[in-house]
């Protein structure tokens, strides 16, 4: 049906009687028929939705920064995260490559307990030098670890795992003296997390 009014003189859209919203219907609304208006609810809200969601990993990543918090040694909260090293060949051997992306990543270390989760995380690695034997090559959507630190004749053993959800990969890795051996295909997947630190 045509509208009843006309536009406005110089507003070329407003005198097609048959346009709806001046031929915007995706940021404009007539629930009238008579008076378009911007919908302009839908960026208040997306502003809010980031506010809230702001507010909800404040504390997170407040506590992340805290270097010596009250619960332990601090920790690292990174949002957009990418990172690229490699080919390297020094005296201590070769890193082929040290490759890191992902949206968040939060790291925290309570006193003799370590845990962190990322979203939507790749992690592709491969070396073979003293502080790298090995590799791996994993994607998750969601992955959570956990890493306990046992206090043995002055060193420490490390023992934990990691999770992973929507993934796909394999790990098997010794880094720094610590062997990490994992793989996931698919909706679940998971590594174990053994060795003997300083």
């Amino acid at each position: 049906n045509a509208d009843g009014l006309i536009g406005k003189t110089g507003d070329i859209l407003g005198h097609n009687l048959y346009s709806y919203c001046q031929n915007n219907p995706v940021m404009m609304v007539d629930p009238s028929g008579y008076i378009w208006k911007e919908i302009d609810f839908i960026f208040s809200n997306t502003k809010i939705q980031e506010e809230v969601i702001w507010e909800s990993f404040k504390p997170i990543y407040e506590q992340a920064n805290n270097k010596n918090g009250n619960y332990g040694n601090g920790g690292d909260a990174r949002l957009l995260f990418f990172g690229l090293e490699g080919p390297k060949l020094t005296n201590t051997g070769l890193g082929v490559i040290d490759f890191k992306l992902g949206l968040l990543n939060f790291e925290q270390d309570y006193n003799g307990f370590d845990f962190g989760f990322d979203l939507f995380s790749t992690d592709v690695s491969a070396g073979l030098n003293t502080n790298l034997i090995g590799g791996e090559a994993m994607a998750s959507v969601i992955k959570g670890r956990g890493v306990f630190e046992i206090p043995v004749f002055g060193d420490k053993l490390v023992i934990g795992g990691e999770v992973n959800f929507l993934t796909t990969g394999y790990k098997f890795k010794i880094k720094n003296g610590i062997l990490e051996l994992g793989a996931g295909f698919g909706l679940l997947g998971g590594s174990f997390i053994l060795g003997l630190k300083d």
